[in-house]
């Protein structure tokens, strides 16, 4: 019978092997500047390894109990990746590798010079992905890491075939995801929030055109990479769109820069059936007569300007409105809860641009329209939670805040701000009945001239309306003299607003006005600074006194961090996504996955 702690050891350092035997194939690879995304995918493919050590415990020189029963299956996949990177003759045959000494002249050197891009990307990986163990392959002899040194200065690989080179990252793919699927359904969800970690993380230290469209080479069609490419698109499109020595951008490469020839239409206002009154909303449901498609429901948004604002100004929010239009466009990963636009038209007489929304489907599809029934609906969160026969279940509510938890993190990673965060801009649109509508997937709209965080002009329209001040920080109350740069943390403490009017089912309003009943001193003619700072204190002393009893623990601590959001205590905004997502997101998804189990 095995030796337990022998095996235990044996099935750790099997591990470390596999780790080193990576590190040196990688250090040993020459390759030309056209195949460095293969090359990132490569290093994606080795940090997905790690990960996979540190959840299964593995990297921390023992195999768990709970693996016992799949013991050989584990030595299996790591001594055949191992061998995958020491089998000579296979690397050669199979996946278009040669000896640098063998490269023939017509291929040229793959001893180029490295972009700058590449270099960025590779030091962003290596400075969070540290996960390592100090002085590497701690489970090895002193013998077998002269035999690794002795292979690394034989050995010196050039990619001569860039097709077969990716048939080699498929397979090392398929070893990490059998590994993984091995793993229990609580540690998966911990490998994935680790993951989105370090996305979010390595894209925060990426900030040149350059270095963002190889990251989008790098991962596109990588399913593993979904959130990271869908946020260097949207990155892409914020740095583009940075206006250079104050002057403006116009958007005349962005459609290059989200790697797509999508252009944005105007429509005419007289292709839809709108509704009566349809000058005093600012969003409704209405019918698409285009000639090109059948007829269907669209949403229209309205973007308003003041009717005073001089000819540049509006230039410059249309350009603004533009690259909105491409960060709606830009994602597959959201279209759930992001709506995507199928035009636009000026109405000068309104002072406005008309957004035409597309309504996603279910299952996503690919055509830009659908015929849907005529008792379709489109209701804002505020509206059901005013709504006193609505009173839906912990867990669907719990799932609604995770979900668009999840949607702002990666706006956030991609440095996006929304800058409207309040609850009647999230809507619903389904005919399923009132008790129901939170099984609907939630929509984010919205978006007042949502503006990047590196933009420096500020020409936003902030309303004074006490429904919609209410949910912006009390840093940014008052008129445009008055208030501070934006920053990523005022979304945060908007967000923090929304939740707790998810936990209480009440909204921020009527909280507010009972407060102005106990204390009518504080009655005011606008809602600025002090008033805010009035209400933060309220909603504080609500959540501490109340969510843990109403809804749990762990998702009033999130609540309090996000209204605890101050100007002594802000992180800086490319932090702040990485420490929403730790904060916010893993919480929430591992509350509503609690449920889900149950």
């Amino acid at each position: 019978m095995t030796d337990p702690i022998s095996t235990i050891s044996f099935a750790a350092e099997m591990f470390y092997m596999a780790m080193d035997a990576y590190k040196l194939f990688r250090k040993a690879l020459a390759f030309p500047e056209s195949a460095e995304k293969l090359v990132l995918r490569l290093k994606v493919e080795y940090v997905r390894l790690q990960l996979w050590g540190r959840n299964s415990g593995l990297d921390r020189g023992y195999l768990p109990a709970q693996f016992k029963p799949f013991e050989d299956v584990i030595l299996d996949l790591l001594k055949r990746l191992t061998m995958l990177f020491q089998d000579s003759a296979k690397l050669r045959e199979r996946y278009g590798l040669l000896p640098t000494d063998e490269i023939p002249k017509d291929l040229g050197s793959s001893r180029t010079q490295r972009s700058a891009s590449f270099i960025r990307i590779k030091e962003a990986w290596k400075g969070i992905a540290k996960l390592d163990r100090d002085g590497s392959g701690a489970g090895q002899s002193t013998g077998q890491k002269d035999k690794s040194a002795s292979i690394k200065r034989r050995l010196q690989w050039a990619i001569s075939s860039q097709s077969q080179f990716e048939e080699l990252i498929l397979e090392i793919r398929g070893f990490t995801d059998s590994l993984n699927n091995l793993l229990r359904e609580s540690q998966q969800l911990a490998l994935s929030h680790d993951w989105g970690k370090v996305q979010i993380d390595m894209l925060a230290r990426v900030e040149d055109t350059g270095g963002l469209r190889l990251v989008q080479a790098a991962t596109k069609g990588y399913q593993e990479c979904e959130n990271i490419f869908d946020m260097a698109t949207r990155k892409a499109i914020v740095v583009a769109d940075t206006p250079q020595s104050g002057t403006s951008l116009e958007l005349v490469n962005l459609a290059q820069v989200v790697g797509s020839d999508y252009s944005i239409p105007m429509v005419r206002k007289s292709d839809f059936d709108l509704p009566t009154g349809f000058r005093d909303v600012a969003r409704c449901l209405a019918r698409y007569k285009s000639p090109e498609h059948s007829s269907c429901l669209v949403i229209i948004e309205k973007k308003r300007y003041p009717a005073d604002l001089s000819a540049e100004y509006r230039e410059s929010l249309r350009v603004r409105l533009k690259a909105l239009i491409h960060l709606l466009n830009s994602s597959e990963r959201d279209r759930q809860n992001l709506p995507s636009c199928l035009g636009y038209w000026h109405d000068p007489e309104d002072s406005c641009w008309c957004l035409v929304y597309d309504i996603p489907s279910s299952p996503p599809h690919k055509g830009v329209v659908r015929q849907l029934e005529s008792s379709l609906q489109l209701r804002t969160l505020l509206d059901v939670i005013r709504d006193p026969v609505v009173r839906p279940a912990l867990e669907h509510r719990i799932r609604l805040a995770s979900v668009i938890a999840g949607v702002l993190s990666r706006l956030f990673g991609s440095q996006w701000l929304h800058k409207s965060i309040r609850s009647d801009n999230i809507v619903f649109l389904g005919n399923k009945s009132r008790q129901h509508i939170l099984t609907v997937s939630p929509l984010i709209v919205g978006f007042e001239y949502s503006r990047q965080y590196t933009e420096l002009a500020s020409i936003d329209l902030v309303d004074l309306d006490l429904a919609q001040s209410l949910y912006r920080h009390p840093e940014y109350q008052g008129n445009e003299r008055d208030r501070k740069k934006y920053r990523m943390a005022y979304d945060v403490y908007s967000f923090g607003l929304m939740l707790a009017e998810i936990a209480l089912w009440t909204p921020v309003l009527a909280i507010y006005q009972e407060r102005l009943k106990r204390r009518p001193t504080e009655q005011s003619p606008a809602f600025l600074e002090p008033q805010a700072m009035n209400l933060r204190e309220e909603m504080v002393k609500i959540v501490e006194r109340q969510l843990a009893f109403k809804i749990g623990s762990e998702y009033r601590d999130v609540v309090l961090w996000c209204l605890r959001q101050t100007e002594a205590s802000m992180t800086a905004d490319k932090e702040l996504a990485a420490e929403f997502y730790s904060k916010v997101v893993i919480p929430l998804e591992t509350i509503s996955h609690t449920f889900r189990c149950h």
